[in-house]
């Protein structure tokens, strides 16, 4: 996989210390990591804050496909997170499955 198959989006920053920085990364996903036949998924990273104003790793959520709809799995977006498309410190899913 090459890195033109990331589509980086525009990022929203938020400077409100409760909900910290929001990031929308477009993926687009390889033939064997496809899930449900999607092409593309959206993933929301928010960075939160700590009590000191720092921001700490992000916690994710898949979206869904932008051209078929579905989602990806938990091991999808894992193997994307190990090829590096993924920042290594972000929060793992907590259960096992689709994630939407």
């Amino acid at each position: 996989m090459s890195q033109d198959l990331i589509k980086r989006y525009a990022v929203t920053l938020n400077n409100h210390k409760q909900k910290g920085r929001v990031d929308f990364t477009t993926v687009q996903v390889p033939d064997g990591l496809r899930h449900k036949e999607s092409w593309t998924v959206t993933i929301k990273f928010t960075y939160a804050r700590n009590a000191d104003n720092e921001e700490v790793a992000p916690f994710f959520e898949v979206g869904h496909g932008a051209t078929k709809g579905k989602a990806l799995t938990a091991a999808s977006f894992l193997a994307l997170r190990t090829l590096g498309y993924i920042p290594p410190n972000t929060h793992e899913p907590e259960s096992e499955g689709e994630i939407s």
